[in-house]
């Protein structure tokens, strides 16, 4: 994998994880009301359950990239065409829909284990993630390369951006909500992550095309 790749990857999936979603609102909502700490259990509820999703997933990719090489090169492709309209709907946002605590009910006190279970199910009861790692990752994957060790690097780096995300939001999740509160910072946060996007989506499949990657 050449280190442009990567880098690439990187920058990517510093914005894909760092948006925010299901996983980090959670994490948002646990920190505020339960604390730092009781909000780790969550997490880890959390990056169970996207960790068995791309598990599934990595077994339809592995097959794709033995039997399929076409329809796996075809996936790519597609993949390139999610970042660009991915970059063109994050461009068009009109806002940053955070978790807005100030007008939700305080919860009572939750068991660390509900907290796992809470974190695990809001990951595993999306299947969308199933989709979203096939596009997401076949882009980076060179089918005339070792498949193992690509998707060990880029599943290290994906799971330790969200990782470190989702303790972001949970340690310093108020801040967040308040920069985010001002419309000149999500508009602006919103178009520069997009134009990121659609540039990448240009490079990757500008290398798709030459064979580079």
């Amino acid at each position: 994998m050449l280190f442009t790749t990567w880098i690439t990857f990187l920058g990517l999936t510093i914005i894909a994880t760092g948006s925010p979603g299901p996983g980090s609102i959670l994490a948002l909502s646990s920190g505020l009301y339960y604390g730092h700490q009781k909000a780790l259990f969550t997490i880890a509820g959390s990056l169970l359950g996207l960790f068995l999703l791309f598990l599934i997933t990595l077994i339809g990719l592995y097959t794709l990239f033995n039997e399929y090489p076409l329809f796996f090169k075809t996936l790519a492709s597609l993949g390139v065409v999610y970042l660009a309209y991915t970059g063109i709907k994050k461009w068009s946002q009109k806002k940053t829909p955070l978790y807005q605590h100030d007008k939700a009910p305080k919860k009572m006190l939750s068991s660390n284990l509900t907290l796992f279970k809470e974190g695990f199910l809001v990951a595993i009861s999306n299947p969308k993630i199933i989709l979203f790692f096939s596009i997401f990752f076949t882009p980076f994957i060179k089918t005339d390369n070792s498949w193992l060790l690509q998707i060990t690097i880029l599943a290290v780096t994906f799971f330790t951006c969200e990782l470190i995300w989702q303790l972001i939001y949970a340690l310093g999740g108020n801040k967040l909500n308040v920069f985010f509160k001002k419309k000149q910072h999500y508009v602006l946060f919103n178009k520069t992550t997009g134009l990121f996007f659609i540039f990448s989506a240009c490079f990757i499949g500008y290398s798709l095309i030459n064979n580079s990657f």
